[in-house]
């Protein structure tokens, strides 16, 4: 067998040609585990390295979900029978509260009854007025033809004028009796206009037992409960605070540092708690800065003050988000392509490669 010693090694395991088994390393893990220790020793640096790129490319801000608020008040003095719970869910037409007010209720009830008893009065006295009205009416009537025709006997000197002076005197009483049963009538209707002021008094009390009963005028939910089942409040003490779901806002608290993005129709990502992203735009910038909330200032901001933008998103707003001051992350994106100006770009490399393949023999 000829042996070439200048042969170049196939392998590693291979001395001048000839092959050299090498027994197995005895630690075969130390390779990995020093591997393992400089990745350990890079990985700070790698994701300080990651980190310092993001948040280059993209602006990550704070923010908050802003409902508007509704007091609702007592109307009256009463004690709670019933309330709606704090982080209830309420809709328009919807009982929240129901108050009672026993001195208002025992009020209402004498009232109710001192009406009905004054109107079943004066309406059987009315109707008695309008019966007599019509009897002396008849009876008046009756009388003035009786004169009349005594009148014509006179004259023909058929009577005397003693008969003639007494139907004279009963034509003037059923007259009297007439005129008197007439003001008797207008009398009892008088006194039923008056009984108006009652029933006035009346439908307030009555009004006044409906309010007590609160029915929501809007959507939203119970934030704040203030007073409880069972206790006593006074007239215009709050109940509780609805946060309304008709027009949810969405701040964001932007680094004056940033101020190229207060524009508004920037577009923006909104990233809710459980990282759900919604497009959105700035719709709003406040032309005032404002302190940065105590909650989302951080010791790494240098500025105690921030640009408010008010966000619209480009969807419906998410229901299980309209929960007031419910924090959310807003990025902004550094770099602003055109595509037109990126597809120009591409298609100008490609076609610039192509014609100098080309131009190869």
């Amino acid at each position: 067998m000829k042996i070439n010693f200048n042969k170049t090694p196939e392998s590693s395991n291979e001395i001048g040609g000839l092959k050299v088994n090498y027994a197995p390393a005895r630690r075969p893990l130390a390779k990995w585990r020093f591997n393992l220790v400089l990745l350990l020793f890079l990985l700070p640096f790698l994701l300080y390295l990651i980190n310092f790129i993001y948040n280059y490319v993209v602006i990550t801000e704070p923010g908050f979900v802003l409902l508007k608020a509704l007091k609702v008040k007592s109307p009256s003095d009463g004690i709670v029978k019933m309330i709606k719970p704090i982080g209830a869910d309420i809709s328009t037409g919807e009982v929240i509260v129901v108050l009672k007010n026993d001195e208002l209720e025992e009020k209402y009830k004498s009232y109710s009854k001192k009406l009905e008893f004054n109107n079943k009065n004066i309406m059987e006295t009315i109707k008695n007025n309008r019966d007599m009205l019509e009897i002396a009416l008849d009876f008046y009537r009756f009388r003035k033809e009786e004169y009349k025709g005594l009148k014509k006997l006179r004259n023909r000197k058929l009577i005397t004028e003693h008969i003639i002076s007494n139907a004279l005197v009963k034509l003037e009483s059923a007259k009297l009796a007439y005129t008197n049963a007439k003001d008797s009538l207008e009398n009892s209707k008088m006194a039923l206009k008056e009984t108006l002021n009652d029933r006035l008094d009346v439908d307030e009390l009555k009004q006044k037992l409906k309010s007590l009963t609160i029915i929501s005028p809007v959507n939203g939910t119970i934030a704040i409960d203030i007073a409880k089942e069972g206790e006593l409040v006074k007239k215009y003490d709050e109940l509780f605070v609805i946060d309304l779901h008709s027009k949810p806002e969405m701040s964001v608290f932007l680094e004056p540092k940033y101020a190229k993005y207060a524009k508004i129709g920037k577009k923006v990502t909104v990233i809710f708690p459980n990282n759900v992203k919604i497009n959105a735009t700035v719709a709003e910038v406040q032309i005032r800065a404002v302190k940065t909330p105590v909650s989302i200032s951080s010791v790494f901001q240098k500025s105690s003050h921030s640009i408010v933008l008010s966000l619209k998103l480009e969807k419906e707003f998410p229901k299980r988000f309209m929960i007031n001051y419910l924090p959310i992350k807003v990025t902004f994106n550094n770099f602003s392509f055109e595509k037109n100006r990126v597809i120009l770009y591409l298609t100008n490399l490609g076609y610039n490669h192509f014609n100098k393949t080309r131009s190869i023999p």
